[in-house]
């Protein structure tokens, strides 16, 4: 027969460790104590400078390359997520991505670039 009384105990006790766990890493990365190995992040930022590089070879003398690099760059980081975000949970829906799904995925990053492009002309 289950102690659910026991049980219960238990289920807090690691809940609690959980807890202090995370709470005590979150504040020593806020504090700067934990780091990742700066020879791997600049291994990793070397890599997408030369990726970077090879696309603008390879695409440099594609029109439709070009226009869609410019609006891309338009768009936040954020709003990029949100966009994201919004067509990973479509395409996770019942009946998997639609037509219409993508006709919004399209009308977000148009408005994002619209409003990231109205604003950096003096707009709202």
């Amino acid at each position: 027969m289950v102690d659910f009384e026991a049980l219960n105990q238990w289920v807090t006790f690691f809940i609690g460790v959980a807890v202090a766990i995370l709470t005590a890493y979150a504040t020593m990365k806020n504090q700067g104590l934990i780091l990742f190995p700066s020879k791997k992040i600049e291994e990793g930022r070397a890599k997408i400078k030369d990726g970077l590089e090879k696309i603008d070879a390879l695409t440099a003398n594609c029109a439709i390359v070009q226009d869609v690099k410019a609006v891309a760059g338009n768009i936040s980081a954020s709003e990029w997520g949100v966009i994201f975000t919004f067509a990973a949970d479509r395409a996770n829906q019942p009946g998997g991505y639609t037509i219409k799904d993508a006709e919004d995925v399209g009308r977000m990053i148009i408005e994002a670039a619209k409003t990231k492009d109205d604003v950096s002309k003096g707009g709202n």
